[in-house]
């Protein structure tokens, strides 16, 4: 399916790189001319992703389909609400669809096998459907992020460590560390892109294609 882009939907680059290089990155935003600033404290993400029976969303992106979605359910440590978000992605745009609320189960205590109900059960009608589509739980992907802002609110920058994920088919719980790499991300609104394209010449990193699902999802095919 190819959907059209809102004119919300912002421009992504990502980048990844040896961890070796993280302080390099770190400084490198630190002495951009446009002033980032941290927006949040360091804190802990942790999503848990959705497929379909026959695994759309995993094969649309190995695929390399221009128009693909992914659906998790977001939250971080510390904060007793959850996110909801059908992520869509068209070329190099994005955009998300978000409902906030406070669940009323444990996470931490939940079978895997009734997480889509529960969760079905926190939704109004609109968003029901998308979980009923989307409806195997399949990776839990969990790291340490990073916000920077520019000074003008014009970009944003993310950096993700010590990413952990863990395999949610058929209740297997194996787990991967990723600690040796990190992933950055900037995101803009398009009447950006040519100055962030510039910007970004001297940019400690190589850029590339990356999705922590997909990386997710290929640790644990056997």
């Amino acid at each position: 399916m190819t959907y059209r882009v809102p004119l919300s939907a912002r421009n992504e680059i990502k980048f990844v790189g040896n961890i070796i290089y993280l302080q390099e990155v770190l400084l490198w935003i630190q002495m951009n001319k446009l002033s980032f600033n941290n927006v949040y404290d360091k804190r802990k993400v942790n999503s848990i992703y959705f497929d379909s029976i026959n695994a759309i969303c995993y094969e649309d992106n190995i695929i390399g389909h221009s128009s693909r979605t992914k659906l998790r359910v977001r939250w971080y440590n510390g904060n007793k609400k959850m996110n909801f978000e059908l992520k869509r992605k068209r070329n190099s745009f994005g955009w998300k669809l978000i409902k906030t609320f406070t669940p009323n189960f444990d996470i931490n205590n939940v079978r895997t096998i009734d997480l889509p109900e529960l969760i079905r059960k926190e939704l109004p009608t609109i968003y029901q459907y998308y979980i009923d589509i989307y409806s195997e739980p399949s990776v839990l992907i969990s790291y340490d992020r990073e916000y920077f802002i520019s000074s003008d609110d014009a970009i944003r920058i993310t950096v993700d460590t010590n990413q952990m994920f863990t395999d949610l088919v058929n209740g297997a719980f194996d787990r991967h560390e990723e600690l040796d790499t990190f992933v950055v991300e900037f995101k803009f609104n398009r009447d950006d892109y040519n100055s962030v394209k510039k910007m970004i010449e001297n940019f400690p990193l190589r850029l590339s294609r990356n999705s922590k699902y997909i990386n997710a999802k290929s640790c644990f095919i056997y």
